[in-house]
């Protein structure tokens, strides 16, 4: 068992790099947001991964919620040496060109501001260039009665809501 379960569950995300057609997903929850203004957002990725090397390249990223675990599972556990995975996921070009999954229920866009080396990882800093939301998100965020958010528990496994909301005593 690991420190970084203390983390967990997080919600994972699919991580889109490149530019079709040389472009790759891969299933991420180590994804952050870093700053409201400018409105950045951290990924970590492995150094040895497809997405490391084509965020390298091109220098952006996406960061989508989709509600299909099997998707989370298929881009996590595949590498694009073995099979080119936009052949299999239906996808469309952002604004940034970088792809993102059709079934998104919402996406952040990024352009890499800066990284950080540590470890197996860069964690990467990109400056966010365009959002989305399709459908169940709000003032307060996902409304998860409506968009299913898988949540990371831990390797493959993953929680899916409903969660019970709670709110803060008011002083």
């Amino acid at each position: 068992m690991s420190w970084y379960y203390l983390f967990y569950p997080r919600p994972a995300f699919v991580i889109g790099s490149g530019e079709p057609p040389e472009a790759n997903f891969m299933a991420a929850s180590w994804v952050t947001p870093v700053s409201t203004e400018p409105p950045t957002l951290g990924v970590a990725v492995d150094k040895e991964s497809c997405t490391h090397k084509l965020i390298e390249k091109y220098g952006k990223f996406t960061a989508s919620v989709v509600e299909n675990v099997d998707l989370l599972w298929y881009v996590g556990s595949r590498s694009c040496e073995e099979e080119n995975k936009l052949e299999k996921v239906k996808w469309f070009k952002g604004k940034t060109g970088a792809p993102i999954p059709e079934e998104a229920v919402g996406w952040a866009e990024a352009e890499v501001l800066s990284k950080v080396e540590l470890g197996d990882v860069v964690f990467y800093i990109g400056k966010v260039v365009e959002w989305k939301a399709r459908r169940g998100f709000g003032k307060w965020g996902w409304d998860l009665k409506e968009v299913k958010v898988p949540l990371q528990k831990a390797g493959r496994l993953f929680l899916l809501p409903p969660c019970k909301e709670v709110w803060a005593r008011k002083a």
